[in-house]
């Protein structure tokens, strides 16, 4: 008997499962219908990368009928945690016909990407017909650090490929990707580079077009790497006058003391990575340079100068790459080389400051919201006080005079009634209905017709269903904000964030997998000028804050900051038109803030506190404040603390919307210029 009931029970719960399945399979997000002819081939190759985004060409053909759908471009954004950002294409594709289109996505949605990525193809209906699996499409150019070398003793520079190691770069760990350039490749390798290194090469073989080439790939943000030795001379000749800024002096033959050999001998310390490997420069015939520029160092790292062209950066090593020949333990010199070109160019912020950015901006609207959630209980706190005491002796002592004792166990219930009446009251102001947003945008002020406009945008809704919002017109094109980190044991949907493409009209949204769940967009397009900001002879540092500020706008500022590479100024109250002093400013007390630092998280505890550390502020519109952080954030990329630029950003109190407007949304925008000190116009 007892058997017979185990059987039964084991069956009915074999039953449930069979159902409980059945019934999942139909709440899939996505249902690929079976397809076994394969109507539909693709393929996504990544064209172009920078430091803010990808643009990838999607290629698609239909062997089948016509088809009238959307085809969905869905991209890893977490290293294979299976959580993706889609991005949907209206398309018009006819039988046995092909297209090519271009996708271009945010940073944010691949900086963490393993390539994964899925082309599914909808009807009109929004059923998946077919879905096409994709891997390792970020290419060479995204999943490794490519190095290319040019020289004429490749061999002798494999260990530059450091034995496998991995280097960081652009936010992740990559493989060193290591080619052989010569003067028939270079010009179409270079924008696939993330290194070049000239080593040991008969310069003469280079005709002035691929000079040219590579001083623009260079100051363009790409990493220069020179090794000369006994070649210094013809080296160094080959580029154009003011490239390098450098002068050949003298050969030193091996074996004997060196320019790099007697700053060792003399400051202890320098060139650790050589002499913890064995090798011993002194051993290495040795170039002497001397440098004429403004913006370069002798390196204490490695023998030769570094100096910062444009957005890139060029090492010129006094020894020859090839003459090191080291093998052992050789990848720890090689990555500190790399390290050593790589932070001083000032791409390298633009990639390496990306998550710190990331971070900055996401504090950023997150206090934002703070400012306008945070629930404030004193109303409920003063009904339950204002309860107890009515319930209480209140009760009691109205009930005994007027003799009516017995009545008490009924009016307790009654109170309790009209008590939870009032708390819904109460309470009804803090429900969040339907999507809340916020939004940031960050636009240049230098008199341009059409400046570019990048607006930062925090959602979230009270459930879990997907949300969406259009986007006002100019808009190019749109993705997530910052990096999106979503856990391994979380149950994801089949994509996070959505990015919907209808012919000029954008629209963004998120699949959120849990209540009030934010999602950090981002929207890259244009604006309307509103004027310019302009700065004369500013000076901004420790000792001294001088020259004068101009809105040049239309708009009036109650913040406007500036900020150099080692100090914070926040004036206050500058209105349209308005010249402000800079010394009087800050001799009046003109400001908010007044510091002699260069990292905005300082500022931004101390004014508005987001950790409640108790800092004391004298900022009372902190949601003001904290998106004024945010534009200073965005508008100082362009600089990479540069110690000659200062940025100058203007914020209004009420900013333009950007999603349409059956959405709650909080609005704000950012103004900026950049000028250099002691210059005469922020829009140079």
């Amino acid at each position: 008997m007892k058997e017979e009931v185990m059987i039964k029970r084991l069956t009915a719960v074999a039953l449930i499962c069979i159902c409980l399945l059945t019934l999942g399979s139909f709440l899939r997000p996505v249902s690929v219908h079976a397809n076994e002819t394969q109507q539909f081939t693709g393929e996504v190759t990544l064209l172009k990368q920078d430091s803010t985004s990808g643009t990838f060409q999607i290629t698609v053909s239909n062997k089948g009928e016509d088809f009238d759908g959307t085809i969905r471009f869905q991209i890893d954004v977490d290293g294979g945690t299976k959580a993706y950002s889609a991005f949907d294409t209206k398309m018009t594709l006819p039988q046995d016909g092909q297209k090519q289109y271009m996708v271009t996505v945010p940073l944010g949605d691949y900086s963490s990407s393993k390539g994964m990525a899925f082309l599914t193809f909808l009807d009109d209906k929004g059923e998946a017909l077919q879905q096409i699996k994709l891997t390792g499409i970020l290419g060479d150019k995204a999943g490794k650090t490519t190095v290319g070398v040019l020289s004429d003793s490749f061999d002798k520079l494999s260990y530059l490929q450091m034995q496998g190691q991995t280097y960081y770069v652009n936010n992740k760990d990559r493989s060193i990707n290591l080619i052989e350039l010569s003067s028939a490749n270079l010009k179409k390798s270079l924008s696939g580079l993330y290194f070049l290194v000239i080593d040991d090469y008969d310069m003469s073989a280079l005709d002035s077009k691929q000079i040219a080439a590579i001083e623009d790939w260079v100051s363009q943000g790409g990493w220069l790497i020179i090794g000369t030795g006994s070649r210094g001379a013809d080296m160094i000749s080959a580029f154009s006058k003011g490239f390098l800024d450098l002068a050949y002096v003298s050969t030193t033959e091996a074996g004997t003391p060196n320019e790099a050999s007697k700053i060792i001998n003399k400051h202890q310390g320098d060139y650790t990575a050589y002499a913890n490997n064995g090798v011993n420069l002194q051993d290495l015939a040795y170039s002497e340079f001397t440098y004429n520029g403004s913006s370069g160092y002798f390196s204490s790292e490695h023998p030769g100068w570094n100096i910062q062209i444009g957005q890139g950066c060029a090492l010129v090593l006094g020894i020859s790459l090839s003459d090191l020949q080291v093998q052992s333990g050789s990848e720890n010199i090689v990555y500190t080389l790399y390290d050593e070109v790589q932070y001083n160019s000032l791409k390298a912020s633009n990639y390496t400051d990306l998550d710190n950015w990331a971070y900055m901006g996401s504090r950023a609207l997150s206090a934002i919201d703070r400012q306008f959630t945070d629930v404030n209980f004193t109303s409920l706190k003063v009904l339950i006080v204002f309860y107890a005491i009515l319930v209480g002796p209140v009760l009691y002592l109205i009930l005994r005079k007027a003799k009516r004792s017995e009545w008490y166990w009924v009016g307790i219930p009654i109170l309790g009634v009209v008590f939870v009446g009032l708390v819904y009251l109460c309470g009804n102001g803090m429900q969040v209905r339907g999507t809340k947003m916020y939004s940031v945008s960050v636009q240049r002020a230098d008199g341009a017709t059409d400046p570019d406009v990048n607006t930062y945008l925090l959602g979230y809704q009270s459930g879990t269903k997907e949300w969406t919002t259009t986007l006002k017109d100019n808009y190019l094109y749109a993705g997530s904000a910052f990096s999106t980190y979503v856990t391994a044991s979380r149950k994801v949907p089949e994509y996070v964030n959505h990015i919907v493409y209808d012919g000029d009209e954008i629209r963004i949204g998120a699949n959120p997998a849990t209540n009030f769940e934010s999602e950090y967009m981002k929207a890259f397009g244009s604006g309307i000028s509103i004027g310019s900001i302009d700065t004369d002879q500013v000076v901004l540092d420790s000792n001294a804050q001088s020259g004068s500020v101009t809105n040049n706008t239309d708009q009036d500022f109650p913040y406007l900051a500036l900020q150099s590479s080692d100090y914070t100024l926040i004036l206050t109250d500058v209105k349209a038109g308005e010249t402000v002093d800079i010394a009087e400013a800050v001799k009046n007390k003109k400001y908010v803030y007044s510091q002699a630092d260069a990292y905005l998280d300082d500022a931004f505890d101390k004014l508005v506190d987001y950790y409640n550390y108790g800092a004391k502020t004298t900022v009372a519109d902190k949601d003001v404040m904290s998106a004024l952080m945010l534009g200073m954030s965005d508008a100082r990329q362009y600089t990479a603390d540069q110690a000659d630029y200062v940025v100058a950003t203007g914020i209004t109190k009420q900013g333009m919307q950007k999603a349409t407007s059956e959405q709650s949304e909080r609005a704000y925008s950012c103004f900026y210029a950049i000028a250099e000190q002691e210059g005469s116009h922020a829009s140079n």
